[in-house]
């Protein structure tokens, strides 16, 4: 007797079951093909579109494919980029309202970018050349307000990025064209103290010198140092009086009466003293030799 195997039944079941009713699954299966190739298509589009985006930008020559790139690629760097030469652009043309909607576009579309730093500043120095163009009195004031508002709110409270040197001194600039230069020369002085002696610090040479003459800063600096030098040096004189003044440091009577005490030498060893040396002995004499005889010679 043959065994049942239960797995081997239920695909049987199954593949009899869709066979006898497979046109009413038809629709569902190919609703999930059609599901699934638009999940593709979408994720490859995704993974695709800053490049795609970046080629747009390159390509874009006029202000109508920078406004398409913009709208079509706004979560992509192509997005802000796009408005920003938008921007540019309308600087260029002069047209700084038309510039400062643009750069308020970016800051709003685009809050984590990199770009809105110089978009704020951009947006600041539109509202200074409106007021420059500005014959109303009031409407000069207001476009001047508004640049110090988006200058201290957005640029200068937090300081932690690139522009904030630069916001400084826009700021300076303004509280001098705004008729308060000594609220100007404050924030020049810390303008400087920020950057130190790096390139910057010639930007502002003309407009320091402009300040120091209205607000007097150069006679009260020379009156500050030469007060200081002054300070300085009546402290050196007192503290020489005080240290000529002062009594030497005294010893104890005993300390004073005992002579000092030097430590005892050792006493001197008398040199070595070389042995006598023997008298010189007189070579030995030779004895005379007597003369040897002489014989008679024969006749």
């Amino acid at each position: 007797m043959l065994k049942h195997d239960p797995v081997a039944e239920a695909i049987v079941a199954s593949v009899s079951r869709v066979r006898h009713n497979w046109r009413k699954y038809v629709p569902y299966a190919l609703l999930a093909v059609l599901v699934l190739c638009v999940a593709w298509y979408v994720y490859r589009g995704r993974a695709n579109e800053p490049l795609t985006a970046s080629t747009a930008l390159g390509n874009a020559r006029t202000a109508e494919a920078l406004e398409a790139v913009a709208r079509l690629y706004p979560n992509t760097y192509a997005g802000p980029a796009a408005l920003a030469q938008l921007g540019a652009l309308a600087l260029q043309q002069t047209n700084y309202a038309q510039a400062y909607g643009h750069f308020q576009r970016l800051v709003s579309s685009a809050p984590q970018s990199y770009l809105v730093p110089a978009a704020q500043l951009a947006m600041v120095k539109c509202r200074v050349a409106q007021a420059n163009e500005a014959l109303v009195p009031q409407d000069k004031q207001n476009y001047y307000a508004d640049a110090e508002q988006v200058l201290r709110r957005e640029l200068l409270y937090n300081r932690d990025h690139y522009a904030a040197p630069m916001a400084q001194l826009e700021l300076v600039r303004i509280l001098y064209a705004t008729g308060r230069p000594q609220e100007a020369w404050q924030e020049l002085e810390v303008w400087q103290r920020e950057i130190g002696q790096n390139y910057m610090a010639s930007m502002a040479d003309g407009l320091r010198e402009t300040l120091m003459r209205m607000t007097g800063a150069a006679t009260n600096m020379m009156a500050q140092q030469a007060a200081q030098e002054a300070a300085q040096q009546a402290a050196q004189e007192a503290a020489q009086q005080t240290a000529q003044q002062a009594p030497l440091p005294t010893l104890p009577q005993a300390a004073q009466q005992a002579p000092p005490q030097t430590p005892p030498q050792a006493p001197r060893q008398a040199p070595p003293q070389t042995p006598p040396q023997a008298p010189r002995q007189a070579p030995p004499q030779t004895p005379p030799q007597a003369p040897s005889p002489t014989l008679p010679q024969a006749p």
